[in-house]
C-alpha cells in the first residue's frame, strides 16, 4: 500500500548513510516544511508518510529507520489510529505499538535515543479526546518501563486544555506554521543536549 511513498522517502535521503535524526511517523511528520531547517545543522532524515498508522511504522522500520543508524529517532504516530472511525484502535493498542516499535528501534541500534512524542489534541478530532488522553497517558507509562522518552509537544498547542485553533491549519487537523515552532521549542533544547 505504501510502497511508492517509501520509495519517494529513500530517494529523497540516497546520501544519507548514517543520520543524526530520523523522524518517523504520519502526516505530521510529512508535511512539517521546515523540519531540516528547524534542526540544522544535523543531518534529518524526514520519514513520514500521511494517513499511516503504527503498524505502517512498525512494517517499514528497517527501511525508514535502521538503514540510517540515527543517533535519535523521533516517532510521531498514532492520531490515524485514534481517529474516530470504525477502524478506531484502543488506547491500550497504540501504546503497546509504540512500545513494540520502539524495541525493534532498540534491537537494531542499542545506543539510538528515542523519543514518541504524544498523540496531538486536534479541534477536528475532539469526539475522541477521550481517548487521546487515555493513549497518552499509556504512552508515558510504557516509556518509562522501557526505557525511551516522551518529549510533551501535545500541550505546547493547547490554551489551558483545549486545542488552540491558531495552531492548526483550516482543516483544524494538521499542525500549522505557530503548531510546528511549538514543538521546536520543547524540542529542539533536549535535541541539542543530546547531541552536544
Amino acid at each position: 500500500m505504501w510502497e511508492n511513498e517509501i520509495e519517494a522517502i529513500e530517494g529523497r535521503h540516497l546520501d544519507i548513510k548514517a543520520a543524526d535524526l530520523v523522524f518517523i511517523g504520519s502526516s505530521s511528520i510529512a508535511l512539517w516544511e521546515s523540519l531540516k531547517r528547524d534542526f540544522a545543522p544535523y543531518t534529518v532524515v524526514q520519514a513520514g508518510f500521511g494517513g499511516s498508522r503504527i503498524a505502517d511504522a512498525i512494517t517499514y522500520h528497517d527501511r525508514l529507520i535502521n538503514r540510517y543508524h540515527p543517533k535519535i529517532v523521533v516517532l510521531f504516530s498514532g492520531t490515524n489510529d485514534l481517529c474516530g472511525d470504525e477502524s478506531t484502535a484502543t488506547p491500550a493498542y497504540v501504546a503497546e505499538s509504540i512500545a513494540q516499535l520502539m524495541k525493534l528501534v532498540h534491537l537494531e541500534n542499542p545506543d539510538t535515543v528515542r523519543i514518541v512524542l504524544p498523540i496531538t489534541p486536534t479541534p477536528s478530532r475532539a469526539h475522541v479526546r477521550h481517548l487521546v488522553d487515555e493513549a497518552n497517558g499509556l504512552i508515558h507509562r510504557y516509556a518509562l518501563r522501557e526505557g525511551y522518552r516522551v518529549v510533551d509537544t501535545a500541550s505546547t498547542v493547547l490554551i489551558e486544555t483545549t486545542p488552540d485553533p491558531a495552531c492548526f491549519v483550516e482543516d483544524q487537523l494538521h499542525l500549522s506554521p505557530l503548531g510546528y515552532k511549538k514543538w521546536v521549542t520543547v524540542l529542539r533544547p533536549i535535541i541539542d543536549d543530546l547531541l552536544r
